[in-house]
């Protein structure tokens, strides 16, 4: 974490008796707690994005004026972006609709962040639930920093490279070549999945034997993984 996110660490309690939600994040070395089932899963999106270097939850308040009055308001997470600014968080259950008090209050909230140099964005349960995407970086959360062998590597670089292969062909090539079990070969290209050495797309479907794998290209395929919205 950078000394610059680092000053925005806050002292949140969390209130006693009250369900908390615990993500254990590989990225921050840490147990990240949020107070929804909305703010645990967009932890899933800040750590397999690539451009967010770090992040926290519960944030130092600041404090924006509204007719003419002070009030506190402290976001969800801040998240340290990589070649960008800090960017505030507020994270919103599926089908909210923000009233007008609530458009002049984040209004001011956002001119008061803006003064910081921090952006803000408010993210709702519609977009962090929509498609597979969800899904499958829970499906593949626990592989998040583990390495393949380099023989492995080189075979699924091989196979992928011109066209695309559906992952039951993969696994029975790749245990076959390697005299691995079928199981050994699924963990291997879901792992190479989540380094984004082989390409399949997690918008879409769930990843399964039927999914069909392909040479991984930043340009096209960074956007399905790097899926926080920035501004």
């Amino acid at each position: 974490m950078s000394h610059i996110l680092d000053t925005w660490v806050g002292d949140f309690n969390f209130t006693p008796g009250r369900h908390v939600f615990k993500f254990s994040s590989k990225k921050m070395g840490a147990m990240v707690k949020s107070i929804s089932p909305n703010e645990h899963n967009f932890c899933y999106f800040l750590e397999f994005d690539d451009r967010v270097s770090s992040y926290i939850s519960q944030p130092k308040p600041i404090i924006y004026d509204l007719y003419q009055e002070g009030h506190s308001y402290r976001a969800d997470f801040m998240a340290e972006l990589i070649l960008d600014k800090l960017t505030a968080y507020e994270v919103k259950p599926k089908g909210y609709t923000a009233s007008q008090c609530e458009i002049n209050k984040f209004r001011e909230i956002k001119q008061c962040f803006y003064h910081y140099n921090i952006n803000f964005v408010i993210v709702t349960g519609d977009y962090i639930e929509r498609g597979k995407t969800l899904k499958n970086m829970k499906f593949l959360k626990s592989l998040i920093g583990k390495t393949i062998p380099a023989e492995i590597y080189e075979t699924l670089k091989t196979l992928t490279n011109t066209k695309k292969i559906q992952i039951e062909k993969i696994k029975m090539q790749l245990s076959k070549k390697h005299k691995i079990t079928y199981q050994e070969s699924l963990k291997h290209i879901y792992t190479a999945i989540v380094n984004r050495i082989i390409f399949t797309d997690i918008s879409d479907e769930m990843i399964g034997n039927s999914s069909f794998i392909g040479k991984y290209h930043e340009e096209k395929h960074d956007r399905y993984w790097n899926a926080i919205p920035c501004k």
